[in-house]
């Protein structure tokens, strides 16, 4: 399965990538990355004062999730050896059920796009 997450509330999923079907998110947070473990799916939202996350075990039906450490740009999210991550322009934190979230901490840059493998 395939899940997109659009700026507003809106997300969408498909079984094959080329079909797709709209869904939506719990409120309109500027959401910017999503990514999946755990049997989950976990979105992460970029507002400029955005500490909003949502989750799906389906990738259809969506809940909000608790609040990430502080307010700011929220724009990654991945999944590797059982924790997610998110990354700011500035900021990191995670989380190891995708719901409650720690900070964490980034060297001075401005950090775009976070990944990971098992």
């Amino acid at each position: 399965m395939f899940v997109a997450v659009s700026y507003s509330s809106v997300a969408a999923y498909s079984y094959d990538g080329i079909n797709w079907t709209a869904s939506t998110l719990p409120t309109s947070a500027g959401w910017q990355s999503v990514a999946y473990g755990n049997g989950m799916f976990v979105t992460v939202g970029c507002g400029l004062s955005s500490n909003q996350t949502a989750y799906s075990t389906d990738g259809i039906n969506w809940t909000a999730g608790n609040t990430l450490p502080s307010a700011a740009q929220w724009r990654s999210v991945t999944y590797a050896n059982g924790v997610f991550v998110t990354i700011s322009t500035s900021r990191a934190a995670y989380s190891t059920d995708g719901i409650n979230w720690t900070a964490g901490t980034m060297p001075s840059g401005s950090w775009y796009s976070v990944g990971g493998r098992y």
